[in-house]
């Protein structure tokens, strides 16, 4: 008996456990299902939005587009004409330089008064918006001297002229930029030293970081007999070589050359083949030139040197391999080269004015990326792209009359990272909208674009659109009023925020992906573009 009450009890136990197996069950088939019917429809989804985008909608839409289109060849025309009379009007010119006038400008979220500046001379005055110190470089002689002046320091002056003034800041570095005046290179000492092997290289020149450059390679004599340079306040480059090198001694060169032109002397290279770490170093050489009071005109603006390149074929090529053919021409088209090629062989060579410029890491551009800017327009930047602009005329008088849109080449080791805009580039490519004439695709890293070629596609656009990298450096040479858009859901600097703000450019950050960034990317082709829908 008790062995079938047992049994009893224990097959009513299974039977009251059925139900509750059951319902699991149906709930784990349920989930099943529901990941098997999302799954499908995400596969339906991305076929769906493979095809050209320009198909979606109803055939009534595609009338109300072609209606579109067609209001829009009006309003870009009208757009186009109220630009060159605004670009015009703004202008007040005396000699060759501009003044300007405050214009009216309207974005898609408000409406602000601007003043837009695109040949901005060196002496213009800084906006009540510029307080920090790099950007106020760019403002008059008269107001540099307020600002900097008690932060300009001589050294070692004598009868015969020969003295050291070097402008010391700290922002976040030490910088020193400091122009040394009828000083001796002694050659000798210079060539012994440059050709010790360097220890340990880890640059792809082989020349960097190398010792100290040694005392007495620079001298000068001082009317009490020393000189004490604070060295807390120089940090790398040509100001670590000042530094170091210089010493109380002769200025005298029986038998060696005299250099009457401003010789500007850069060191510990930096940046080079990015276009937006370069661009610091190319900055940091015009910066100096405004600090020190020195001529900015190609003409007469003396030539840039390598102090410690160990001697390379290449100069140019190995140490500015971006920039180069500007900065030549910002120079008069006289080649830079390295002092060792300079010096040749003479025992010494008295320079008449020697500068000495920061690391290009201390930049502006360097200590702007983690903060948004709002010095704009930045006196410093409008200066640096009108004088080197100036040097390429053919260059600066591109109109800006397309939408450039960036596309990454096989040789980036990003390629197109952003959910759907590589998918985009290639429809755009296929679509009858992509008439080259109105809308560029441009990969600025292509073998054969030079710098000069690559500023004047950034010059000619009216919409400039990439993806977050060096490339967008490019949207500098862009004229004010024109329009930057960065596509990036991710913080990874200020930098081209900032660039925009100084240039005062209707600045887009576009952070949607996949089939949302193509809808909109198209839209905004469609807004700009005067050919008829295909």
């Amino acid at each position: 008996m008790a062995a079938n009450a047992g049994q009893q009890e224990q097959e009513q136990q299974q039977e009251q456990q059925q139900p509750r197996l059951r319902k699991r069950l149906a709930v784990v088939f349920a989930v099943v299902f529901c990941c098997v019917l999302l799954s499908a429809s995400l596969g339906y989804l991305r076929v769906f939005s493979s095809s050209n985008i320009s198909q979606l909608g109803s055939h009534d839409e595609s009338h109300r587009r072609q209606n579109r289109r067609a209001k829009s060849q009006r309003v870009h025309a009208r757009e186009m004409k109220k630009e060159h009379h605004e670009h015009t009007a703004s202008h007040e010119w005396v000699g060759n330089e501009a003044t300007t006038k405050p214009i009216t400008t309207t974005t898609t979220t408000t409406t602000t008064t601007t003043t837009v500046v695109d040949v901005a001379s060196s002496a213009s005055e800084p906006s009540t918006s510029c307080t920090v110190e790099d950007h106020l470089l760019g403002a008059s002689t008269e107001k540099r001297k307020q600002l900097f002046g008690d932060k300009t320091k001589k050294y070692c002056g004598d009868d015969d002229g020969s003295v050291a003034t070097c402008l010391h800041r700290r922002v976040g570095y030490p910088e020193s930029m400091c122009i040394a005046k009828n000083v001796r290179v002694d050659g000798e000492k210079f060539r012994r030293w440059i050709s010790t092997p360097v220890e340990n290289a880890n640059h792809n020149t082989g020349y960097y970081p190398k010792q100290t450059v040694p005392r007495g390679v620079l001298t000068a004599p001082c009317e009490n007999g020393e000189i004490n340079l604070p060295r807390e306040m120089f940090g790398k480059g040509g100001q670590e070589v000042f530094v170091e090198g210089f010493a109380v001694g002769r200025n005298d060169c029986e038998g060696g050359r005299n250099v009457s032109e401003p010789v500007y002397v850069l060191a510990h290279s930096y940046g080079m083949f990015n276009p937006w770490h370069e661009l610091e170093q190319v900055v940091h050489i015009y910066g100096t030139m405004l600090a020190l009071d020195l001529p900015t005109d190609p003409r007469i603006n003396g030539r840039l040197i390598i102090f410690d390149a160990p001697g390379h074929d290449n100069i140019p090529q190995t140490f500015l391999p971006v920039y180069h053919p500007l900065v030549e021409r910002f120079f008069g088209n006289r080649p830079f080269q390295s002092m060792r090629d300079f010096l040749q062989n003479d025992e010494c060579v008295k320079f008449s004015k020697l500068a000495f410029l920061p690391h290009g890491g201390t930049s502006p551009l360097s200590r702007s990326i983690s903060s948004r800017q709002t010095c704009s327009p930045s006196p410093l930047m409008s200066a640096f792209v009108k004088d080197f602009l100036d040097s390429v005329p053919e260059v600066r008088d591109v109109m800006s009359t397309k939408i450039v849109i960036v596309e990454r080449g096989s040789e980036s080791h990003r390629k197109h990272t952003h959910l759907g805009y590589g998918d985009f580039l290639e429809e755009l490519k296929r679509s009858d909208e992509y008439n080259k004439d109105v809308v560029s695709v441009i990969n600025f890293g292509k073998e054969g674009l030079g710098i000069l070629e690559q500023i004047k596609i950034a010059r000619s656009a009216k919409v400039l659109i990439g993806e977050h990298g060096a490339a967008l450096t490019h949207a500098l040479w862009m004229r004010p009023g024109t329009k930057l858009v960065e596509i990036t859901d991710t913080f990874r600097c200020h930098c081209y925020d900032n660039i925009a703000e100084w240039r005062q450019l209707d600045y887009v950050k576009e952070s949607r992906k996949g089939v949302s960034l193509r809808m909109w990317l198209w839209k905004e082709i469609k807004s700009f573009t005067n050919t008829p829908d295909g």
